[in-house]
C-alpha cells in the first residue's frame, strides 16, 4: 500500500473515531478534557505558526484570544449579535491587533521580542480590567438564552465537542497548507538564519506580519469558543499570562514547527492536568509540580520534542 494511502486511512480512522467517540461514551468528565484538549490543539497550532515555524517565541497570544472573546460576548450581549457573526469581527480585531504588535515587535530579537509580547498583554489586561463599558474586572456574564445553533449554547458538552473540533481541523487544514507553501519555507528560512534570509530577497517583516495574521485570527476562533462555553469573560480569565505560557510549553513538549507536535503535546499535558487538578488540586499546588516535572525531563532529554520518537519509529517501520 503506497505512504499517502496510509496516511489518508489513518487521518479517516481518526476522525471517525473522534466523530463517534461523544456518542460511544458521552460521560460530561470525560466530554469536558476532550474538549480542553480540542482547545488546547487548536491554541497551539495557532502559537506554533508564530513560534514554530518562525522562531518568534511569543508570551502574549493570550491577548488575542482574550480581545476575540471579548468582541463576540459584547456584540452578543449588548446587541444580540450571533457569536457566529461575532466570529468574523472577532477574527478581523484579532489579526489587526497582531499585525499592529508585530510593527514594533518583529524588530526585536530574542528574548526582548518574548518581553514585549508579555509587557503588551499585561497592559491591555490592565486597560480592559479598568474599563466600565466591559465590564472591568467583574467582566462580562453571558445570559442562558434557549438552546440553539444561533445562540451558541447547548445544554448538552456534545455539540461544543463537534464545534471545537471542527475548528481544530480548520486550524490543521491552514497549518499543513502554510507548511507546504512558499510563506512556510520563507518562515523556516527565517528561523534558521534572518540575515541568510534577507540575502535570498526574503522580506522578514512581511512574511512575520502574514504569519502573525494567520496566527491570531486562528487564536481568535478559541477565544469565541471559550466564551460561549464558560458564558463568562474577565481579564484574569482570557488574558492571563498562564494561557500563553500553555500554548508555548504544549507546542515545545509535543515538537515545535511540525503539524501534530501541538497535537501530541496537549493529548499529553491538557488530560494529565484536568485529572490531576480534579484528584490532586486538593493538596496544594502538587499537581502543578508534576505537570512542571514532565516539562523539564522533556526540554532536558528530549528538546526536539516528542514527536521526535513518533519519527523515528516511522522510519524505523520503513527500513524494516
Amino acid at each position: 500500500m503506497k505512504p499517502h494511502w496510509k496516511r489518508s486511512i489513518l487521518y479517516g480512522g481518526a476522525i471517525l473515531l473522534s466523530l463517534i467517540l461523544p456518542l460511544i461514551y458521552p460521560r460530561p468528565f470525560f466530554l469536558h478534557v476532550l474538549i480542553m484538549f480540542f482547545l488546547y490543539s487548536l491554541l497551539s497550532e495557532s502559537w506554533n505558526i508564530i513560534g514554530g515555524y518562525a522562531g518568534q517565541i511569543s508570551f502574549g497570544h493570550a491577548l488575542y484570544f482574550g480581545l476575540a472573546a471579548y468582541v463576540s460576548t459584547f456584540l452578543f450581549v449588548r446587541f444580540g449579535i450571533t457569536p457566529w457573526l461575532g466570529l468574523v469581527a472577532a477574527i478581523s480585531v484579532a489579526s489587526a491587533a497582531g499585525l499592529l504588535a508585530g510593527i514594533p515587535f518583529f524588530r526585536l530579537r530574542g528574548h526582548y521580542f518574548a518581553i514585549g509580547t508579555i509587557g503588551l498583554t499585561e497592559a491591555i489586561a490592565v486597560l480592559v480590567n479598568e474599563w466600565e463599558l466591559v465590564g472591568g474586572a467583574v467582566g462580562i456574564y453571558i445570559p442562558m438564552l434557549e438552546p440553539s445553533i444561533a445562540h451558541f449554547q447547548w445544554k448538552s458538552r456534545i455539540p461544543y465537542y463537534y464545534v471545537v473540533f471542527g475548528f481544530l481541523v480548520i486550524s490543521m487544514v491552514i497549518v499543513h497548507r502554510i507548511e507546504r507553501s512558499r510563506l512556510g519555507y520563507y518562515l523556516r528560512a527565517i528561523k534558521m538564519n534572518e540575515a541568510a534570509a534577507v540575502s535570498l530577497g526574503i522580506n522578514p517583516l512581511k512574511v512575520k506580519e502574514i504569519a502573525m495574521a494567520i496566527s491570531c485570527g486562528i487564536a481568535a476562533l478559541g477565544g469565541v469558543f471559550y466564551a460561549q462555553y464558560t458564558l463568562y469573560v474577565a481579564p484574569d480569565t482570557v488574558m492571563a499570562l498562564q494561557i500563553s505560557v500553555d500554548m508555548a510549553v504544549i507546542t515545545l513538549v509535543g515538537g515545535a514547527g511540525t503539524l501534530f507536535g501541538p497535537i501530541i503535546g496537549a493529548a499529553i499535558l491538557i488530560p494529565l492536568a484536568e485529572i490531576l487538578r480534579v484528584y490532586l488540586g486538593k493538596v496544594g499546588t502538587l499537581h502543578i509540580a508534576i505537570f512542571g516535572m514532565i516539562v523539564m525531563f522533556v526540554a532536558i532529554f528530549q528538546p526536539s520534542g516528542i514527536i521526535i520518537y513518533f519519527q523515528r519509529l516511522r522510519r524505523w517501520k520503513r527500513e524494516v
